[in-house]
Parts: structure tokens; sequence; C-alpha cells
């Protein structure tokens, strides 16, 4: 009966060892407990004034800072003339569908 008992120990202390070393390092020592609204990370870096400036240059081209005075709209010229066509009567929209949808 001894010898079952020790086997039974070593088998319960080999599954210990296992388990606490399966740990991965960058998992150990991190927040389980989390409190509702606080933010337990590390905190962020600072922007430089470069990325900052380079971050408004990005909205401006993507027309994120009001107007058309910024963004690629802006650059563009304004579509006027007679190469645009009018927008089309309802019952030329319902004829021209009439013969793309499937039977």
């Amino acid at each position: 009966m001894n010898a079952g008992k020790s086997i039974g120990l070593l088998g319960c202390a080999l599954v210990a060892a296992m388990t606490l070393g399966a740990c991965r390092e960058e998992e150990q020592d991190r927040v389980l407990r989390f409190n509702k609204g606080e933010y337990a990370g590390k905190p962020d870096q600072p922007l430089t004034a470069e990325a900052r400036e380079s971050l408004k240059e990005r909205m401006r081209h993507q027309g994120g800072l009001g107007g058309v005075d910024h963004g690629p709209a802006a650059r563009q010229p304004a579509v006027s003339g007679g190469d645009v066509r009018p927008p089309a009567a309802p019952e030329a929209v319902r004829e021209r569908s009439q013969g793309q949808s499937p039977k």
C-alpha cells in the first residue's frame, strides 16, 4: 500500500509542477481582478509633436476637419457644364430596371 500512496503522491506532484510550469512568463503577474471604469493597463506614451502634426495632416487629407476647404474634394474642380447627365425620370429608371430583373 505504501507503493500506491507514493505513486499517487508523485503523480500529484508531477501534475502540480506541470500546471505551474505551463504558465507563460507574459501571463504571470497580470491583473486578474478588474474594476469597472478603471483602466489597469500600461499608460500610453505621449505623442511627439511630429507624430501629432502627421495625424493632423492625415485628418485634413481625409476631410475630417470641417468644410470644403480641406480634403481631396477641395482640390478637385467643381463639376459644371453639359457633361453631367441630369437625373432620369422615375418611369425611365423603372423601365431600365425591368430588363435587369431575373425572371
